[in-house]
């Protein structure tokens, strides 16, 4: 798996830069980083206000990292307030 690969480069980022928040765009991508910075406490999502309904959430490790597995921008419209989850977003940055 090529994220296996890359993931030594973002450890040495994260550990020497030490953000407050990981933001990441799909399931895929956010799952695999929440694994890898043991973010496992959800405290907070947002709910698209359309038929699909498909959520961006927030999760925290016990450091207090918080990692945002966020919808694609390429996949929902992040123009529209039905389907931005942005103001989430900026609640904890």
């Amino acid at each position: 798996m090529l994220a296996d690969e890359c993931w030594p480069f973002h450890q040495f980022v994260i550990e020497t830069l030490s953000p407050k928040m990981i933001i990441c765009f799909g399931k895929t991508a956010g799952g695999y980083v929440m694994k890898k910075t043991n973010a496992k406490k959800r405290i907070d999502e947002f709910i698209e206000k359309n038929s699909r309904c498909w959520k961006s959430c927030i999760y925290e490790n016990a450091n207090g990292l918080k990692v945002v597995v966020a919808t694609h921008p390429s996949r929902a419209d992040w123009t529209t307030p039905a389907t931005d989850p942005s103001p989430m977003i900026k609640k904890y940055i």
